[in-house]
């Protein structure tokens, strides 16, 4: 043995999976459990962590991702020929239907992405994913398992999926939040500055005709509806102020009488 080290918080957190990276240093990814309920068969309340140590043994960053969900597991960790992280889980959404998902990081522990995704779409029915694996077309290949419960029909099956190097099923299948899939074959790319921004965020909204009425909505990294608001009339600009928001990585999304017309990402300090 040349160190030992021991790892996470006064609770159940869930397994450390473990990845060597290009920079000589180990990742490991695990679900950090901040409490549980008391009793035989305890809930947890977990949230996505990674950790980051030098082959000495040495820490070189600790980070945890978005709120404390109930029952939300980490699954696997992987990274990819440019250093990017990726990792698996499931989660509750909502109680009792699980649906998985994918996680993307810089090798700095910074968020990139996240998506959710689902087999079967009723209330009691199952979608696991328990491992991802990066592809030669810089996509990523994730494995899990889905359990039907009526009125879902079928067997319990092994459930593969494979998905690009943004997360996305297909150019038109993307999940963004609230369970949406969003056409993006025909988006425009959303010109948004500064960005990174601190204090205020410029959106420029594309329009054939000035006097359309548009509609922007953003999304955080979990795919939650953050602000929804009209671009005016007269307008293609719109000027948010983003003070107050969380740090972290936020979608935007731009449309038009129920067509996607544009999309952008930013991160907001």
């Amino acid at each position: 043995m040349q160190w030992e080290k021991k790892i996470g918080g006064p609770y159940s957190d869930g397994a450390m999976y473990l990845v060597n990276s290009p920079d000589s240093t180990i990742l490991g990814a695990y679900s950090f459990c901040d409490s549980l309920t008391a009793g035989s068969s305890p809930d947890y309340y977990t949230r996505e962590s990674l950790v980051k140590y030098d082959l000495s043994g040495n820490l070189i960053w600790d980070k945890k991702y978005g709120e404390y969900e109930f029952m939300k597991w980490l699954k696997s960790i992987n990274i990819n020929d440019k250093g990017e992280i990726i990792v698996s889980e499931y989660k509750y959404s909502p109680f009792p239907h699980r649906v998985g998902s994918l996680f993307s990081f810089t090798n700095d522990g910074d968020s990139l992405w996240y998506r959710e995704y689902e087999y079967l779409n009723e209330l009691n029915s199952l979608n696991w994913l328990y491992g991802v694996a990066t592809t030669n077309d810089d996509g990523y290949i994730a494995v899990g398992s889905i359990y039907p419960f009526p009125p879902d029909t079928g067997n319990q099956d092994v459930w593969v999926i494979k998905v690009d190097s943004l997360g996305c099923e297909s150019w038109d299948i993307c999940w963004v939040g609230e369970k949406e899939h969003i056409a993006l074959r025909m988006a425009e790319q959303l010109k948004i500055f500064p960005n990174p921004a601190s204090h205020e965020l410029n959106i420029f909204v594309p329009k054939e005709n000035e006097a359309e009425k548009h509609r922007l909505l953003i999304y955080d990294l979990y795919g939650r509806k953050v602000e929804e608001t009209e671009v005016p009339s007269g307008t293609t600009t719109l000027h948010l102020n983003v003070s107050g928001w969380r740090s972290g990585l936020y979608t935007a999304i731009a449309s038009y009488n129920g067509k996607i017309t544009g999309r952008g990402k930013f991160v907001v300090r």
